[in-house]
């Protein structure tokens, strides 16, 4: 090998026919190909690159271990197979086929014509599914390269595991859990030691997500095997601080013993699952775990506070955090319209995913007989459960009936409390957990931005009562890349759409390049202020004609944090607190 060629090996130098582009690892090479996007623009797409060992085998319910690297040169022009969604029922088509355990890659979408000293910003997309579906596929890589590529980003998405496979836990030191976050974590490592070979910046690798994805980068920029690599995270509609990701765990090691039972193992439950098949352990999830969330807590398998890659609370390590890199915090307006309400598993294009995941809807069928009396019975069988409460069960169903019923126009007034049930859960999902890791991070030092996704689409909405109207979880996905879970409508000639599509744009855009969130030049984002209030969170509104707004949840923050200190059970972190049952 002459010194040109071993020079252009080690700073990881592109090459290309027509159609391919090959680059050099420190793994190995990997074969691309290019991607037009207009005229000025093409990428290079590498399409499943393993950031780790496949976890089969001894290595099933066990931490992700670094690629052993591979001879001559990877193919990466096509997508590899998904991760295993919690259930059988949650098998998407039309790839429901194309699943597998070996499924711990990363796609990577570049500006053709750069090499190694490019040092271009690096978007890290991690999918959403409440840890127990999703994967990396379903987002492909035209909508996310067109959209970004031209404005010199470089565009990562990863796929980590779930369900059982990524969260099982019998919360101890045999089964602690959480290797799907440390596969996350994997794969951010890949991305630092690897990413200048792609022309990226590994000082400058912001993690981006939405719901179980937002939550994951939030826990990713706190955790101490990420927190040195992640400068900056966008959280949408989940963090940290999100009581489903913080998870319940006496909730978790049932669900994850019931599977062991479900297929013979009740003893040394991890060791003995990894002898069974994924077709018997769907099989035990179907019959004996259940695969839907009957109740709040929403998921049967999620993450835990392990004390490793968690070593403390979320909190303590808010605080303790060596690096505070930038964070973008906010939610929808009516977030758990998406889950609440049976209308929209109707008009969603994924339908078929969150009944397979939950069953707290209210039936469309019987929206007119949700009176006061049956909002009341809802709660109690959803929200505020016996074994959780005891004595006090009672005086939290009171307290939440009285704060979130006031308003009606009567007891019969079906609309009034079917919006009212939405925002109950809106708040208790997405909301006060957001607005926590907002004012935490602000004490702590951390430079935090935070809004409101309010606009949503009209049309697509209408056949919906007014009341019930309002920005719905993943809402955001038309103006993030070009999906539209609800319908398609118009969003490039549309002037309402427009605007919005490129506020929403324009802010990531910025925040990715400059870590700080800018939308344009016809309004100002402030970060927000030192404070322990909610009241006092400033926030901008995604609208068509954005404003900022000034008290970010803070009723529903309030009432949620006091009634935690009065009660055994705390709803906000899923938890027991020290207060007696009385």
């Amino acid at each position: 090998m002459n010194r040109l060629v071993q020079l252009l090996f080690l700073l990881g130098f592109t090459w290309a026919s027509e159609d391919f582009v090959t680059v050099n690892t420190k793994l190995g090479s990997l074969k691309g190909f290019r991607h037009k996007i207009d005229g000025n623009h093409q990428a290079d797409v590498f399409l499943s690159v393993p950031y780790a060992e496949p976890p089969i085998g001894d290595l099933r319910f066990e931490k992700p271990q670094p690629p052993k690297g591979w001879k001559g040169v990877l193919n990466a022009t096509h997508f590899g197979p998904s991760c295993y969604p919690h259930s059988a029922e949650n098998l998407l088509p039309p790839q429901s086929s194309n699943y597998s355990e070996d499924c711990l890659t990363l796609n990577i979408m570049r500006p053709s014509r750069i090499n190694s000293q490019s040092n271009l910003p690096v978007l890290v997309w991690v999918h959403g599914g409440g840890y127990e579906a999703g994967n990396a596929v379903i987002y492909g890589y035209k909508d996310l390269a067109n959209i970004y590529i031209p404005h010199d980003i470089i565009v990562v998405t990863i796929q980590y595991r779930l369900g059982f496979l990524g969260f099982l836990s019998t919360g101890n030191a045999s089964a602690p859990g959480n290797m799907g976050l440390f596969d996350q974590a994997l794969a951010i490592k890949w991305l630092y030691e690897n990413i200048e070979s792609f022309g990226g910046d590994k000082s400058r690798i912001r993690v981006w997500g939405h719901s179980a994805g937002g939550a994951s980068v939030s826990q990713l920029s706190i955790s101490p095997y990420t927190n040195e690599y992640v400068n900056g995270s966008f959280e949408m509609s989940g963090t940290a601080l999100s009581n489903w990701a913080l998870g319940k765990e006496d909730d978790l090691v049932a669900n994850s013993k019931l599977l062991g039972m479900g297929v013979g193992c009740s003893e040394d439950v991890k060791n003995c699952l990894k002898n069974k098949t994924i077709d018997q352990m769907f099989k035990a999830v179907t019959r004996t775990v259940g695969y839907k969330g009957e109740d709040v807590v929403l998921l049967k398998f999620s993450p835990r506070i392990d004390g490793d890659f968690f070593p403390a609370h979320p909190d303590v390590l808010i605080k303790n955090a060596k690096r505070k890199p930038v964070s973008v915090i906010g939610v929808g307006e009516k977030e758990d319209s998406f889950f609440s309400s049976e209308f929209f598993f109707s008009i969603s294009v994924l339908h078929g995913l969150a009944p397979y995941m939950h069953s707290i809807a209210i039936p469309k069928k019987e929206w007119p007989n949700f009176n006061r009396q049956k909002f009341i019975e809802t709660i109690e069988k959803r929200v505020v459960l016996k074994p959780d409460f005891g004595n006090s069960s009672s005086f939290v169903r009171d307290q939440i009936v009285d704060f979130y019923g006031k308003g009606a126009k009567n007891d019969d007034d079906y609309l009034f409390y079917l919006n009212q049930y939405n925002m109950l859960m809106s708040d208790l999902h997405f909301a006060v957990g957001a607005t926590r890791t907002i004012l935490k991070k602000v004490e702590e030092g951390w430079p935090v931005y935070a809004y409101s996704f309010e606009h949503y689409n009209k049309k697509v909405f209408e056949t919906l009562p007014e009341q019930l109207r309002g920005s719905t979880h993943a809402n955001e996905y038309p103006y993030m890349f070009n999906i539209f879970i609800f319908g398609k409508y118009d969003i490039d000639s549309d002037p309402q759409e427009v605007a919005v599509k490129n506020l929403f744009r324009n802010s990531l855009i910025s925040f990715v390049k400059n870590g700080r969130p800018q939308p344009g030049a016809d309004i100002d984002w402030p970060s927000v202020a030192a404070t322990d209030s909610a009241k006092d969170i400033k926030f901008i509104r995604f609208l068509p004609q954005p404003s900022i707004g000034k008290g970010f949840h803070h009723e529903s923050y309030d009432f949620w944090m006091n009634l935690k200190k009065k009660v055994p059970f705390d709803l906000v972190e899923f938890r027991k607190t020290s207060v007696r049952d009385e």
